[in-house]
């Protein structure tokens, strides 16, 4: 498992990556119910942010998300 974030000007990005079989395709990621796709979305509404999903030799997630201060003055 990888765990890395990049500082930007407006947005950072958490990245969040493992070397496992991924998501069920089956499943669409709305409907998926695993602990992990769990954290994601609950981490991704703390921040404010949004994610996306990608396959890359494992699962890879993206959160993007504003600095506090300024999540603060949009909401």
């Amino acid at each position: 498992m990888e765990i890395r974030i990049e500082k930007g000007i407006e947005m950072h990005t958490l990245t969040v990556i493992d070397n496992g079989p991924g998501i069920d395709s089956s499943k669409t990621l709305e409907k998926n119910k695993s602990i992990g796709m769990k954290l994601i979305k609950s981490l991704t509404k703390q921040l404010h942010g949004q994610f996306e999903y990608e396959f890359k030799n494992g699962a890879q997630f993206k959160i993007y998300f504003k600095e506090t201060f300024q999540r603060k003055l949009v909401d």
